[in-house]
């Protein structure tokens, strides 16, 4: 048996309120319809956001290394400069933390731990993705987009059994790069250069 679509149990829902209690019964069931419809609206409207506006989410925290691996100095230098990246993202400082992350990412190279430099290198190619992300709506150089983009994509070559969220998540970082360079080639067609919306010519 076909189920009856939810219009029509609407219906079914208004007749029997109506039978029930009459206008109190009706009204609550609409403040019932309007809340459902609301709370999808607020869905997709997240969801938009979240592609379009630039939501800001935090970095990547770097593994904990153990044993031996704590001890490692070429560890203990990618952390301390991992953490400076961290405080200098959360601030909004984008550029002194894609200067920091990639310093924690040199250091990393000499991790003895081949595993835990993967993974530690791992991470910092989508922090530093996220930054140059952040750092183009602070001075429009399309340059950080391409970056972040190509950042994503080794981050997501790297771990081909990330959950689902944590891919849709990335993919989701990427598109919203391929709308900022999209939205910056129109205003560069325009004759608009620059976060200041100064146009161009002599």
């Amino acid at each position: 048996m076909r189920s009856l679509p939810r219009a029509a149990w609407w219906l079914v829902c208004l007749g029997l309120s109506l039978a029930a209690g009459g206008c109190k019964n009706v009204e609550s069931f609409f403040n019932d319809v309007g809340n459902s419809v609301d709370g999808a609206a607020t869905e997709v409207v997240d969801g938009t956001r979240r592609v379009f506006t630039g939501e800001k989410r935090p970095p990547r925290e770097l593994p904990e290394a153990e044993g031996e691996g704590a001890e490692d100095e070429a560890f203990v230098r990618s952390r301390e400069a991992y953490d400076k990246g961290k405080v200098a993202y959360e601030l909004a400082e984008y550029d002194e933390a894609i200067e920091q992350f990639s310093a924690s990412f040199v250091a990393a190279e000499e991790i003895e731990d081949e595993s835990m430099r993967a993974i530690v290198q791992s991470t910092l190619h989508y922090n530093l993705g996220q930054a140059h992300l952040h750092a183009y709506d602070i001075d429009r150089d399309p340059t950080h987009l391409h970056k972040s983009k190509d950042l994503l994509d080794k981050y997501l070559a790297a771990n081909p059994e990330l959950s689902d969220e944590d891919r849709e998540l990335t993919e989701t970082l990427k598109a919203e790069a391929d709308a900022k360079l999209e939205t910056h080639a129109q205003g560069q067609a325009e004759g608009v250069s620059g976060p200041s919306g100064a146009t161009g010519g002599a």
